[in-house]
């Protein structure tokens, strides 16, 4: 045996393993006789099964978005890169639904039943008091209720949480509810706002721009010491730059990233408090320009967020986000031209940057990266990711140039990273339990004459990215000055994200790891 090897614990997983596949074969017995109901407990068993393999997390919240957003061509591409693992998904399912198990003696019945609702209830019976008395307990109250959960569920979500220790088809089931519980828009479209005492510095442009990166990990920009010159435009700007080495996304993916930067305590089931009301407050028009879909039917979404804009325009609207961000460079210019210089305007304009398929997101002219400068272990999904970047550098770029003779700011961030080329997961979204630091690592700039503006500070968690645009753009509210709590927010110790399932991580920040 290998000396490393815990056999107390490799016992211990070979006994919830085989006592885990009892409960499973006991489910399916007895749903044997309605074929549409075995189909659909097997279908999700099925998926669970995928996305533990494929992810190496849960059917979470986020996971079921990005399934339910995916365009028609990256779902095509996603397919295709997991042939292997559906395939035996779906012989699997096949064997399960259309193999049913043999009649048994009522005595085995009746074992297999008593033994299946003991091993799921009984640890969680004997322990059901002190369940409530734990620092996790608390934790979880204070996540429901961010999530707006109704109060009577919270107890009941947290015994089947438990449960789903032994049976983790529960946490995916909970994942489901979560997301059927978020399909209603909830985000309002008036221009009242809930901010108090806004007000707003002198000499401040009149001009802002916020720029939204997407999957873009921080360390592979040359700007970040990356080793393939990936940033080659920007690195020509580093003057007129201010290059912020350690900022951390608000969340691990789009959907829950972006609402979550953008609105102040980040509770994107309602975020009435978010920068656009913000600078709306103070005069700004805002424009929301985009290259990714929206999504009419998810009320905390990207989209929901953006209809708080005074004007939105969805370039990639019925083209499935197939077009390059270069799409956005002519409605970047007409805004430009056409508005009026004493007016004051704040522009977001939303990339496809590195989104899968990374082929598809830039143009013959910058497929530079090619296989042969990579690993071989690497060579398939690092060039084109990279050449992605460097089509999201000449973008940023252009929009910096096209800025400069109005005067205007720029801030970029980019929504979340992806894991590690290296990882089980590589260059995919990390949604797992414990996700990687370097999966959140993300770049964070700004151009202009107010480029100088943001707290000097060693780590920027975008979670509060409020605290950072308030800075920038010199709009104060009391909510944002109240006791110090962007000060407080924006401690350096401390790393704050959603994770997949929209609960709040806080982290130590790496320079306060051992």
């Amino acid at each position: 045996m290998c000396p490393h090897l815990n056999w107390r614990t490799f016992l211990k997983v070979l006994i919830h393993c085989g006592a885990t596949t009892i409960v499973f074969y006991t489910g399916i017995y007895f749903l044997r006789t309605s074929r549409l109901i075995l189909g659909l407990f097997v279908l999700l068993l099925i998926t669970d099964l995928f996305s533990r393999l494929s992810y190496d997390a849960a059917l979470t919240i986020t996971i079921w978005m990005s399934l339910f957003n995916a365009p028609k061509s990256e779902a095509i591409s996603f397919l295709s890169e997991n042939i292997p693992l559906i395939t035996f998904s779906a012989i699997l399912t096949c064997c399960l639904v259309f193999l049913r198990p043999p009649e048994l003696k009522k005595p085995i019945v009746k074992t297999i039943t008593i033994f299946s609702f003991s091993y799921m209830l009984l640890p969680t019976l004997f322990s059901y008091q002190s369940l409530f008395l734990t620092e996790g307990y608390q934790t979880h109250v204070n996540q429901s209720r961010a999530m707006r959960t109704s109060e009577y569920l919270i107890d009941l979500e947290h015994i089947a949480l438990d449960i789903a220790w032994r049976l983790p088809i529960v946490e995916s089931i909970i994942g489901i509810l979560h997301t059927a519980g978020h399909m209603q828009p909830a985000i309002t479209k008036k221009k009242t706002t809930h901010w108090l005492n806004v007000k707003q510095k002198d000499n401040v442009p009149n001009l802002l721009v916020l720029v939204i990166g997407e999957s873009m990990r921080a360390d592979h920009l040359a700007l970040y010491g990356y080793s393939k010159p990936t940033t080659p435009q920007l690195s020509l700007l580093t003057d007129e730059l201010n290059v912020y080495k350690n900022a951390y996304s608000a969340g691990t993916s789009t959907w829950n990233s972006v609402p979550a930067a953008l609105t102040w305590n980040s509770d994107i089931s309602g975020p009435d408090l978010s920068i656009i009301k913000l600078a709306q407050a103070v005069g700004y028009k805002v424009h929301w320009l985009s290259n990714q879909r929206p999504y009419e039917t998810w009320g905390i979404t990207v989209t929901a967020i953006s209809k708080q804009a005074d004007i939105q325009t969805y370039i990639s609207k019925n083209a499935s986000s197939q077009q390059l961000d270069g799409a956005l460079l002519p409605y970047f210019d007409k805004i430009l031209e056409e508005r009026n210089p004493e007016d004051k305007d704040l522009l977001i304009v939303h990339l496809y940057g590195s989104h899968l398929t990374f082929s598809d997101r830039y143009p013959q002219d910058f497929d530079i990266f090619q296989r042969s400068n990579y690993m071989a272990s690497e060579a398939a999904i690092v060039p084109p990711y990279d050449n992605s970047i460097l089509y999201t550098d000449y973008i940023l770029s252009r929009l910096i140039s096209k800025l400069k003779p109005f005067g205007g700011g720029l801030i970029f961030f980019a929504d979340h990273g992806l894991a590690d080329k290296r990882s089980p997961i590589p260059l995919k979204h990390d949604v797992r339990a414990n996700v990687s630091l370097n999966s959140l690592h993300v770049p964070l700039l700004t151009a202009g004459p107010n480029r100088n503006t943001l707290p000097d500070q060693s780590t920027y968690s975008l979670y509060y990215f409020p605290c950072l645009f308030s800075a920038w753009s010199g709009i104060e509210a009391t909510q944002l000055g109240n006791a110090d709590q962007c000060t407080n927010a924006l401690s350096t110790d401390i790393i704050s994200y959603l994770g997949a399932d929209l609960t709040l991580k806080q982290v130590p920040a790496p320079n306060q790891l051992n």
